[in-house]
C-alpha cells in the first residue's frame, strides 16, 4: 500500500465512516430602484406602467424560478406553486417571512461567505431577500407580460449512465403517516469493485418523495443484518428513521427536491465494492398524499480515480439536553494525527435530528482556526452533502471540534444520544480525499 494511502487510512480510521442525508446567491437587483414600503402601485400593478419598485414579471419571476419553482410547481413536493404572478402574489407576505428567516430556500450550511461556499446552493442574496419584501410592502406589482422569463430549462443528466439502482417495484407509503422514513435492500450487482463519480436521483413521485439516500454495506455482517431487517418487515423494506440500522455501512450519494445530476469533484470518487448491498432510503411526505413509488438512481461509475474519497465524521454521542432550554448544547472534537499528512475537504454534511438548532465545525491547528461548517437554522428534513465551491486544504495534527444547539423548550424529559425519532444526534461528515 502507497504511503498515501497509508495516511488516507489513518485518517479514515480516527474519523469514522459513515453518513446521513441536499440555487445560486447571486446578487439582484430590482429593476426599478431600492422598492420600499409605499414604493411602486399599491393596487397590485395591473400592466406595465411605470413602477418605483420590483415588478412581478421583470424581477420577481426570474428569481422564483431560479430558486422556487424546483419544488413549488405542479405535481412537485411543496404545497402550492409559485409558477405564475396569481400564485406568487397570494403568499407574497409569507415569502417576505420566510426568505427573511432563511427558512426558505431549504439549505443548512450558511452560504454568505464567512465560513466558505457551496455549488448550487439553495441561498438567497440578501439582495434578492429584500427584494422579495420590497415587492411585498409596494402591493405586488405585475409589471408587464411581455417581459415574461423563459421557463426554467430542465436539468441536464449525467452523460454516461453506467448502473441504475431500481427497487423492481411501486411503493405506496403509509397513508396514515405525516413523514415515513424506509430503507430498501438493493442487490447492486458489481461484480468488481466501482468508484462512483456522478449520480442522478429520479423520484418516482415528487409529490410524495421529499430525499433520498443510497448507503453501501461495506461487510458481511451488515449485508445479512439488512437482509433480516427487509424479512422481519411484512412490507416491501423496512422502517428506518435515522442511519439503515446496519452498522458498517457508507453514505454514498443523496438527494432533495430541486437537486440535479450531480457530479463529485474531478478526480474523485466513492468506492463500492464489489458483491456490496446498496440501501436506498427514502424520507416520504405525505402532505399531498400518498402516491405509488418508484424511486430510481443513476450512476457514472469508473475503475479508479486519481483520489480515493472516504465520507469521514467528528461528532459525539454525549447528548444529555435538559428540558426547558432554548439552546442546549452537545460539543465533541478530534485529534487528527500528524501522520495523517495533507488532506483536502471537499464538501459537508451535518447531522442531528428535530430539536436541532444550529452546529458549527472548526479545525484548530498551530493555533489557526478554519471553519469547516457552521449551521444558523437546522432543518431535519433538508439535510444532505453540500460540496464547497472550493476545497479546504488540511494537515493533520490539528483537532476537529463540533458544537450542536438544540431547543428543548417543548420537552419533558431529557434528551439523549440515539437513531430513534425521539432521540438525538451531534455529527458532521466530511468528503476527504488525500
Amino acid at each position: 500500500m502507497s504511503r498515501a494511502r497509508n495516511r488516507l487510512a489513518l485518517l479514515a480510521c480516527c474519523l469514522p465512516l459513515a453518513l446521513l442525508a441536499a440555487c445560486g446567491d447571486s446578487e439582484q437587483q430590482p429593476t426599478g430602484g431600492a422598492g420600499g414600503a409605499g414604493g411602486g402601485d399599491a393596487g397590485g400593478g395591473q400592466g406595465g406602467g411605470a413602477q418605483a419598485g420590483p415588478t412581478y414579471y421583470e424581477d420577481v419571476a426570474p428569481l422564483l424560478n431560479k430558486h422556487c419553482v424546483g419544488c413549488h410547481s405542479e405535481g412537485g413536493i411543496a404545497p402550492f406553486t409559485l409558477t405564475s404572478y396569481e400564485n406568487a402574489k397570494a403568499v407574497s407576505g409569507l415569502m417576505k417571512l420566510r426568505t427573511e428567516t432563511r427558512e426558505m430556500p431549504p439549505w443548512n450550511p450558511s452560504n454568505d461567505g464567512d465560513c466558505n461556499t457551496y455549488k448550487d446552493a439553495r441561498w438567497l442574496s440578501d439582495a434578492e431577500i429584500a427584494l422579495l419584501g420590497a415587492w411585498n410592502d409596494a402591493g405586488t406589482p405585475e409589471g408587464d407580460p411581455k417581459n415574461a422569463p423563459a421557463d426554467p430549462e430542465p436539468p441536464k443528466g449525467l452523460d454516461k449512465v453506467d448502473l441504475t439502482v431500481d427497487t423492481g417495484f411501486d411503493y405506496t407509503p403509509d397513508d396514515t403517516l405525516v413523514d415515513e422514513y424506509r430503507c430498501f435492500v438493493i442487490d447492486l450487482g458489481l461484480s468488481e469493485d466501482r468508484f462512483v463519480t456522478g449520480y442522478e436521483v429520479l423520484p418516482g413521485d415528487k409529490r410524495v418523495v421529499h430525499h433520498a439516500i443510497l448507503f453501501v454495506t461495506e461487510s458481511d455482517a451488515a449485508d445479512a443484518q439488512a437482509e433480516a431487517n427487509d424479512a422481519a418487515d411484512p412490507k416491501p423494506g423496512y422502517t428506518c428513521f435515522g442511519g439503515p440500522g446496519v452498522g458498517a455501512s457508507q453514505w454514498t450519494l443523496g438527494w432533495a427536491p430541486g437537486s440535479r445530476a450531480t457530479m463529485y469533484p474531478e478526480g474523485t470518487g466513492l468506492k463500492i465494492g464489489a458483491g456490496r448491498k446498496g440501501i436506498l432510503q427514502i424520507h416520504y411526505n405525505l402532505s399531498n398524499g400518498a402516491f405509488p413509488d418508484r424511486t430510481t438512481v443513476k450512476m457514472t461509475l469508473e475503475s479508479s480515480v486519481a483520489k480515493q474519497a472516504q465520507i469521514t465524521k467528528v461528532g459525539t454521542s454525549n447528548i444529555n439536553l435538559p428540558p426547558g432550554q432554548a439552546d442546549a448544547p452537545a460539543t465533541g472534537s478530534l485529534q487528527v494525527p500528524a501522520g495523517a499528512g495533507q488532506f483536502q475537504v471537499w464538501g459537508v454534511g451535518p447531522h442531528m435530528h428535530q430539536r436541532g438548532h444550529t452546529l458549527r465545525v472548526d479545525y484548530e491547528l498551530n493555533g489557526q482556526k478554519t471553519c469547516i461548517v457552521d449551521v444558523p437554522n437546522w432543518d431535519f428534513h433538508w439535510q444532505g452533502l453540500a460540496l464547497y465551491d472550493k476545497p479546504l486544504a488540511g494537515k493533520g495534527g490539528g483537532t476537529l471540534s463540533i458544537r450542536c444547539g438544540y431547543d428543548t423548550t417543548g420537552e419533558m424529559e431529557t434528551i439523549t444520544n440515539g437513531e430513534g425519532t425521539d432521540d438525538e444526534m451531534c455529527i458532521n461528515f466530511l468528503y476527504v480525499t488525500q
